[in-house]
């Protein structure tokens, strides 16, 4: 949504789901539950993250913009874990939000025919916890009619978090990319 000139704010979800079977190699304590090596695990992570930013453009002519953004990705992340030795489900959710800086850009080449870029990066090294998020799309959109935009772009959208203390031997990695296709609307 652009108001005025310089401003534009930008509303995304994405949303991540995938479950898996595995033999534990390993015996494996998760929260209260505890799996012995050999126990057949079943599990389920959901993984989404709502998006919402803040472009202030520092240059835009009919050939060009470039956007300072900020805003937060509200991250939410919910770990379920069934085994048939266990007569229950083992839990856990969790839910934060991250801040994150980046850049907004777009060649205009006509009236018609846009190429845009977005990056959105956020960084943390605390106590003993390393993550990044990282968000990018590259987009070619056309106008047609006076309010129809149909695109075809490229999305990468990557979350990582690692754990240096050694009671908690674990890491969250997730990554998705791939083509998009889209449809917008102005109004």
């Amino acid at each position: 949504w652009r108001t005025g000139v310089h401003h534009q704010f930008e509303l995304g979800y994405f949303e991540l789901v995938r479950s898996s079977s595995t033999t534990l190699e390993n015996d494996f304590q998760y929260g209260d539950e505890f799996y012995p090596a050999g126990t057949v695990v079943d599990s389920q992570v959901d993984y989404s993250s709502l998006r919402f930013a803040y472009t202030f453009f520092l240059m835009r002519d009919g050939q060009k913009e470039l956007g300072v953004v900020a805003g937060v990705h509200l991250s939410d992340l919910a770990v379920n874990i069934r085994a048939d030795t266990v007569d229950r489900v083992a839990r856990s959710r969790s839910s934060t939000p991250l801040p994150v800086f980046g850049l907004n850009g777009a060649l205009f080449f006509g009236d018609r025919t846009t190429l845009r870029a977005r990056i959105h990066l956020f960084r943390t090294d605390f106590d003993q916890t390393e993550g990044s998020l990282n968000y990018a799309a590259l987009d070619l959109e056309r106008l047609f009619g006076s309010r129809t935009r149909v695109g075809i772009g490229y999305n990468f959208y990557g979350t990582r978090l690692r754990s240096r203390d050694e009671s908690l031997d674990g890491s969250l990695d997730i990554r998705h990319h791939g083509p998009v296709l889209f449809m917008t609307i102005g109004f």
